[in-house]
């Protein structure tokens, strides 16, 4: 089971960058650390000033970064994707909030899980920490800019960003930019309109994206179970013509 468990959920971990340069023993040895968290469409994984001390990893479903009321959103974090790492290397509040925009599959990494594996290579450690703080480096400034453009807040955000740690994907996926507004009520209701249409019809996607998903590592799941029972089969088979046991 453990193995399974490996090959189903080793490329969440492997496509981190702070973890490319790490060996297989490295993987063998982490994986097996997640623990599987859902939420529920609304839930958040975490709120503005709460301590922090777990990395999160997105199987299924989206999750939205923003402020405190979502006034702003940072970035909009999908299927493979992961944040928060900065939380297994320091201990500090949270600045920003994470909230499931529709029901997700997630797996957690805590601080004491991770010091645990990392605790024999202190150079590993500084390693991942290091590109750990410039991809916090990086996503403060970009931060900075989308809550600029959506409050007009200027120098005085950047300054609120650097009280602690962000949590966001590299790349923001998705951000709701200032737009211009309609110029008549007629206007405004159709665009509400089709703002809602897509969304539902999104929504529907991803659910739709989920269900394949999950059938296929069903069926995965399904196949290396078997895979692994062949040779049992045979063996027995050899042995007894009247009783076959299977084993997984």
């Amino acid at each position: 089971q453990e193995d399974i468990f490996y090959r189903l959920h080793e490329q969440l971990v492997r496509k981190v960058p702070m973890f490319v340069t790490c060996d297989t023993t490295f993987f063998r040895t982490l994986v097996p650390k997640l623990r599987p968290q859902v939420l529920l469409d609304g839930d958040y994984a975490f709120r503005v000033d709460e301590y922090g001390d777990t990395m999160f990893f997105v199987q299924t479903g989206y999750v939205q970064v923003g402020n405190t009321d979502f006034s702003v959103v940072f970035a909009t974090l999908g299927p493979g994707t992961y944040f928060g790492e900065m939380a297994l290397f320091q201990q500090k509040q949270r600045i920003v909030s994470a909230r499931a925009l529709d029901d997700c599959i997630m797996y957690t990494l805590n601080k004491k899980e991770f010091d645990a594996v990392v605790a024999r290579n202190p150079k590993m450690y500084a390693d991942m920490e290091r590109q750990a703080r410039s991809r916090l480096s990086s996503q403060l400034r970009s931060n900075a800019r989308i809550e600029k453009q959506q409050l007009g807040k200027g120098d005085a955000a950047t300054g609120q960003l650097e009280k602690g740690e962000i949590a966001g994907e590299e790349e923001v996926l998705h951000s709701n930019g200032l737009t211009e507004p309609p110029h008549s009520e007629h206007e405004m209701h159709d665009d509400s309109d089709k703002r809602k249409a897509h969304a539902e019809d999104a929504k529907v996607s991803r659910q739709l994206d989920n269900l394949d998903s999950h059938v296929q590592e069903l069926m995965d799941h399904l196949k290396c179970l078997l895979d692994k029972s062949k040779p049992v089969f045979k063996a027995e088979s050899s042995q007894s013509q009247k009783t076959v046991h299977l084993s997984c």
